[in-house]
């Protein structure tokens, strides 16, 4: 699978150790433009030579607004990982798988290699961004659970009014019922 391509115009001076970089909505731009085209926050802040503890600091902090604008990157990245899960699966890349057979000293005995589709590592890549996106956004993208039932199933409704000890069955329980009062199941 291809890196996806992001032109990044290179930062005006290199950065050394020590003091944290000074803020700019270039540099905010830049990073924000890496998370959307896929990229970990580790791997763009290693491409823009930046602390990863730096960028984590303004989104924490807010400064100058970043923590939306990293947001929305973050969004637009998860947006990203799915599109990439269909690519992966549709990709038939060969792999190579190299099996090599040693003697008791350790010396190479035979040498097999057979030229195959990379399964296993694309199964992988699919698996690991399925997981991520399921973890990340699991509204959008988690399970689903489906809830049925069967039988005679009945709930009886107590409600509590102003200190009762022993609080009144309701039979037929009502939204205002609901807003009023403060609704128990028994247990």
């Amino acid at each position: 699978m291809a890196s996806t391509a992001v032109e990044i115009e290179p930062l005006a001076e290199p950065r050394g150790v020590g003091r944290p970089p000074i803020y700019t909505s270039e540099l905010a731009e830049s990073i924000c433009k890496l998370i959307t085209a896929g990229r970990s926050l580790r791997k763009a802040c290693i491409e823009l030579n930046i602390s990863i503890a730096t960028v984590r600091e303004w989104v924490v902090t807010d400064h100058h607004g970043f923590s939306a604008q990293y947001s929305r990157a973050r969004e637009a990245q998860l947006e990203h990982w799915a599109d990439e899960i269909a690519d992966i699966a549709d990709d038939c890349r060969r792999g190579v798988v190299v099996t090599e057979e040693t003697d008791k000293k350790g010396k190479i005995v035979s040498r097999k290699t057979v030229e195959s589709d990379a399964v296993e590592r694309s199964k992988l890549q699919v698996t690991s961004r399925m997981w991520l996106l399921s973890k990340l956004a699991p509204k959008k993208y988690g399970d689903r659970l489906a809830v049925s039932g069967s039988g005679d199933v009945s709930l009886t409704a107590f409600i509590i009014q102003g200190g009762q000890e022993d609080p009144k069955p309701i039979k037929d329980v009502t939204p205002a019922a609901i807003e009023t009062a403060a609704i128990q199941v028994p247990k």
